[in-house]
C-alpha cells in the first residue's frame, strides 16, 4: 500500500479484510518480520520466528492469516511446524478475488501448502470465525 501514515499498524490491510467480510483479529505479532530472508542461510530462526507468529494467531482465535508479502505466505505456510492446526496463510488478493467471484476456485487452492479449506467452509457458510472481542 502506498501513503502508509504508520507501517507498524497495518489498517489499509485490515480494511480490506473487513471489506470483503472477514473479521481481522487484533494480535500482538501481526507486524513481526516471518524472516523470509533467511529462510536457507538460517532455517533455524526462521522456523522459531514463524513459531511465534503462528502461536500468537492461534492464540488470538485467528483461523487463517492475510498478507501481502508473498515471501511471507511461502515462508509461513512452510514453516508452522507439527504443533496445532496449521493456519492457511492467504494472498491479500486471493481473498478480494474471491469475494468479488462468490467462490474459491479449486485450481488457487492447489497452490497452498497448507489446507485452505476454511476459507471455502466460510465462503459456503459451513463455519464462522471468531469475531475480534477488542
Amino acid at each position: 500500500m502506498t501513503d502508509a501514515v504508520n507501517w507498524e499498524v497495518p489498517e489499509n490491510l485490515e480494511r480490506i479484510v473487513s471489506i470483503i467480510g472477514a473479521n481481522p483479529v487484533s494480535w500482538s505479532h501481526r507486524t513481526e518480520c516471518c524472516s523470509g530472508s533467511l529462510t536457507m542461510a538460517r532455517p533455524d530462526i526462521a522456523e522459531k520466528l514463524v513459531g511465534d507468529i503462528v502461536t500468537a494467531a492461534r492464540r488470538a482465535g485467528a483461523a487463517a492469516l492475510v498478507t501481502d508479502c508473498p515471501m511471507c505466505q511461502a515462508n509461513v505456510e512452510s514453516r508452522q511446524g507439527t504443533e496445532g492446526e496449521p493456519l492457511p496463510v492467504f494472498y491479500a488478493t486471493e481473498l478480494i478475488a474471491a469475494a468479488l467471484n462468490g467462490n474459491y476456485p479449486v485450481k488457487q487452492q492447489k497452490t497452498h501448502l497448507v489446507s485452505p479449506a476454511v476459507l471455502t467452509d466460510i465462503m459456503t457458510g459451513a463455519t464462522s470465525v471468531k469475531e475480534d472481542s477488542a
